[in-house]
């Protein structure tokens, strides 16, 4: 019993750290991230509760990324296969990026667009 408890509680500790290192990378990228431009490449749907999913990719210094992000089921429905969005990267480490709209204290949306119908490319994965 002993062992299963400070199991769970190993468990709960990483947790709470990957939490905190995602409050603190976003604070980063708001602070000191550059602004670049980001094409949506696709876009999917996985899971019950559903998690929205946008891959994009996005240059600095003449590099390409790619990134998936999860997104609110709002911005997903807003953006589509090929538009642009804003990206914010580290200049030190540019692989380190996050969609604009995604940062803490943000407040612009990812593109000025309506709602749009899933584009073909776009996937609802049923969990097994």
């Amino acid at each position: 019993m002993d062992l299963v408890f400070l199991l769970f509680l190993g468990g709960l500790a990483c947790l709470v750290i990957l939490w905190i290192n995602n409050v603190r990378l976003s604070g980063k990228l708001h602070r000191r991230g550059v602004g670049t431009a980001g094409r949506i490449t696709y876009r999917y749907v996985v899971g019950s509760p559903p998690r929205y999913t946008l891959v994009y990719r996005y240059s600095y210094y003449s590099s390409n990324y790619a990134r998936d992000e999860e997104v609110e089921s709002e911005v997903y429905y807003t953006v589509d296969i090929g538009d642009t969005v804003g990206v914010r990267c580290l200049p030190e480490h540019p692989q380190t990026a996050l969609l604009e709209y995604n940062l803490s204290g943000s407040t612009s949306s990812p593109i000025g667009a309506s709602p749009k119908d899933a584009s073909v490319e776009s996937r609802y994965v049923v969990p097994s």
